[in-house]
Order: structure tokens, then C-alpha cells, then sequence
């Protein structure tokens, strides 16, 4: 029976000083430079299992990450050909180009009878990891807002494809100033050619499924932890006390002590505050669904993704033209984002977009179009009626709020809009801006 000996691998002192010699000491990457910090030493972050080098190809200017191994991994060497061959067929911004090297890498190391070693070389991607991205930007509500944005399109994107990063969380997700989204870190990933084989790590507890085990290889491996760091984004950008209050160093509200017990969790039952915001308790839903179950259904995901993009994307768009952020004020974006969504069946930007046409919000005045977007059947006559009656027209806010208690649509819409657009214009009530923002009127 043959016996597996693990690698030795070089320090990593030994490691910065075969790449500061770069061009002697590469197979092929003969072209590539290390980027030197202000002290004169490669630019590095270190972990317990690669040190990671920034790169300079001197040829064209572009930078790369070169990965050196620390320690060994049973199964690695093949695992990253499976998944290079995989991800060569990727066109995405979310995940970067990777290119495994077997003895690419020559080092004059104490530590092995070895001396040339593995690499992996990937793009560099600039940027800050997610935790820090989020304390740095907590008290922007629109660096949040496009930073949830972005996170709901890769979650879209990621579930509909069939392979998984293995171990999604903060440290493994580098937000650019964008506020654009890649996954670093493959070490775990699973790809369709692996199905069957055992996953050669189970992640990082606090992200992964308490119940995970390395049996638990598929596309399914990263449902946990999207479901957990989306819930954990949604707060962030509806109530940033509340994030400030529950959340951790890592930016995450809820981990590995509170996935295994989850009735027991008091940040769990702190989260219930916010069950009256639109879709929260369905986010909470479906982590409760995946805890239970290790997976959730992928068009269930899907549709609730798609909601909230369009939720965020109309949130946004009333904060800029109102100009709730003194700092963005676009009520020409507004109105397209309104006129987008109305065309997808989005009721509320239907009703804004007819408030865009009636005052010349980003487009032409007409009242004509203005008037024919609320007759849309997706409207019952009794909105329309209040909103004809009293949102334009308010002359008792009082008795505004009286008429559409009758009506939860109406209250969920029309309460939200129209007095604050009564006090903004003084239709009927004093001017009063305090109070026209306490409503979130369409400025």
C-alpha cells in the first residue's frame, strides 16, 4: 500500500526572496515583476495555508496575484486543473482568471529536497474585502445601497451556475470602489467534473451549514452562506443602528453558534424588528428554509432576488430625485429607473412616474400621460381615486390619512408619497421640508 507524504513547502522568507528575483526564478512567468511597497519589499498578505504576491507583467502593465503554498493539500494539484478547466469558459466579473502552475516556481528552501513548487496566478482584483468595505461606507446609504445591488446580482448569477466557491465570506470578497463584487479564494470550490469526490475543506464555520460534512460537495455548498450574508446586507442598508448594534468585526449578524441554534439565538429574535420591511421576513424565510434543509430552491431564490433588485432600484431611485442625499440629485436617472420598472409591472414606480410627468421631474411636463399611467388596471379604482383626490390635492392631511386606512394598498403606496409631496409643495398644508422628508416625497 503506498503511503501519501504530504510536500514540504518553503517559508515564507524564503518565498519573498525568490520572488523579489523574480525573472531568475519563474519557469514561464519570466515577464512578471513583484510590486514593491514604499519600504522596498513585495507587496503580500499572508494565511496559514499561500502567501499571496501582487504582480507586475512588464510587457503590458497588468497585475496579477501570484499564490504560494504554505502547506500541502491532498488532491490539490488536480482539483485546480478540474477548475481551471472549468472557469476558462467563465466570462464574469465575479469571479477572476486562474491559471495553475506545477513547478513554476524555483526557491532555494531549507525546508524540502524540493526546490521548484507550485503557483496559482490569478488577475489581481483591487479593492477592499466586505467587511471593511461595509464599516467604511455604514453611514452612506447609497454606497450600501449599490453594494446590496451588486450582491443580489452575483447571488443571481451564482445560483444559476452549476459550480460553487466552497467558502463564501467577507475576507473572500473584494468590493472595488464601484462597489462591484469578485470572489477570491477557489481552494474549495466544487465544479460539475468533481461530483461525487469529498470536498477537500468544509469552509469557514461561521458561513458554512452547521450539519456540513465533506459529503456535502455540490453546487449547493454556498446556499447557507448567500442567504446569511444577504440578510446580513438588507440591514445594513434599511437600518444601519440596528447593523452598528448586532453586527460583528466581520460585519456578519448572525454565525456558527447561532446556525446550530438557531431558537436560541437572541440576534436571531433581535431581527424580528424589522419583519414589518418588505421581503425581510422572507429573507428570513428561506435562511430558516436552508438551515433546515442544507439547500433552497434555486427558482424560490430567484424570484425573490429579482423583487428586491427591483425594490432597490426604485428605493434608489426616490432618494436621488427627491434628494434625500444632498450629495446625488438625478432626477433625469430617476425617471428612467421609474420608467423602466413601470414597463416590468412595477406598481409604485408606476405611480412615480406619473408624479415625474405631472412636474416635469427628469422629462417633459404631460399631464395627458401623467393622468393615462394611473388609469393602468394594475390600479384599483379606489387608489386612483385618492390618489387623483387627495395626493395632488391634499387640502386635510388628516383626512388624507383617514381615507386610505380603508385600503392597505393604498396605505403601503399612497400614505408613503403623497403628504410628504403636500408639505414639499404646500398643496393644501404649509410648506414644510422636515416633514415632507419624513414622508419620502417625490421632490
Amino acid at each position: 500500500i503506498l503511503k501519501y507524504i504530504p510536500m514540504q513547502y518553503p517559508l515564507i522568507s524564503e518565498y519573498i526572496s525568490a520572488i523579489k528575483d523574480a525573472e531568475d526564478n519563474f519557469a514561464t512567468l519570466t515577464n512578471l515583476r513583484p510590486v514593491l511597497d514604499l519600504s522596498g519589499n513585495p507587496v503580500m498578505s499572508s494565511g496559514n495555508f499561500a502567501v499571496v504576491f501582487k504582480m507586475e507583467d512588464i510587457s503590458d502593465g497588468k497585475l496579477y496575484a501570484v499564490k504560494c503554498f504554505r502547506r500541502e493539500q491532498e488532491g490539490r494539484d488536480g482539483a485546480y486543473r478540474l477548475i481551471s478547466d472549468e472557469l476558462q469558459y467563465v466570462s464574469s466579473n465575479y469571479i477572476a482568471d486562474i491559471k495553475y502552475l506545477d513547478k513554476e516556481l524555483f526557491v532555494d528552501t531549507k525546508q524540502s529536497v524540493d526546490n521548484e513548487f507550485p503557483i496559482l496566478l490569478m488577475d489581481w482584483v483591487e479593492g477592499k474585502t466586505l467587511d471593511k468595505y461595509i464599516y467604511d461606507n455604514i453611514d452612506n446609504y447609497l454606497n450600501i445601497y449599490n453594494l446590496f445591488y451588486s450582491f443580489c446580482h452575483m447571488c443571481k448569477w451564482m445560483i444559476s451556475q452549476p459550480f460553487a466557491h466552497g467558502d463564501i465570506k467577507p475576507d473572500n470578497i473584494i468590493v472595488n470602489k464601484y462597489g462591484e463584487i469578485t470572489l477570491v479564494d477557489y481552494d474549495g470550490m466544487y465544479v460539475p467534473s468533481m461530483k461525487g469526490q469529498q470536498a477537500r475543506e468544509l469552509g469557514s464555520p461561521d458561513f458554512r451549514h452547521p450539519q456540513r460534512t465533506i459529503n456535502d460537495f455540490d453546487e449547493h455548498i454556498d446556499d447557507l452562506s448567500l442567504v446569511s450574508l444577504l440578510l446580513t446586507l438588507f440591514v445594513a442598508m434599511e437600518d444601519n443602528n440596528m447593523f452598528k448594534r448586532l453586527s460583528s468585526e466581520d460585519a456578519c449578524i448572525l454565525h456558527e453558534k447561532d446556525h446550530m441554534n438557531i431558537s436560541c439565538s437572541e440576534l436571531y429574535k433581535a431581527l424580528y424588528a424589522l419583519s414589518h420591511i418588505p421581503y425581510f421576513s422572507r429573507i428570513l424565510s428561506l435562511y430558516n428554509i436552508v438551515l433546515a434543509e442544507k439547500t433552497i430552491d434555486i427558482n424560490v431564490f430567484d424570484v425573490l432576488l429579482k423583487e428586491l433588485l427591483q425594490t432597490a432600484e426604485y428605493k434608489y431611485a426616490c432618494r436621488i430625485c427627491n434628494g434625500k442625499d444632498k450629495t446625488i440629485i438625478n432626477k433625469r436617472e430617476a425617471f428612467l429607473i421609474f420608467d423602466k420598472l413601470s414597463n416590468n409591472g412595477y406598481r409604485n414606480a408606476k405611480m412615480c412616474l406619473s408624479c415625474c410627468y405631472k412636474y416635469g421631474y427628469g422629462c417633459a411636463k404631460n399631464m395627458k400621460h401623467s393622468k393615462a399611467i394611473l388609469e393602468d388596471p394594475i390600479f384599483s379604482d379606489d387608489f386612483r381615486g385618492i390618489i387623483e383626490n387627495y395626493g395632488y390635492n391634499c387640502e386635510n392631511e388628516v383626512v388624507f390619512m383617514a381615507k386610505t386606512t380603508d385600503s392597505d394598498e393604498v396605505q403601503n403606496v399612497a400614505t408613503q408619497y403623497n403628504p410628504g409631496n403636500c408639505y414639499a409643495k404646500a398643496k393644501g398644508l404649509e410648506e414644510n421640508y422636515e416633514k415632507a422628508n419624513g414622508h419620502e416625497y417625490v421632490r
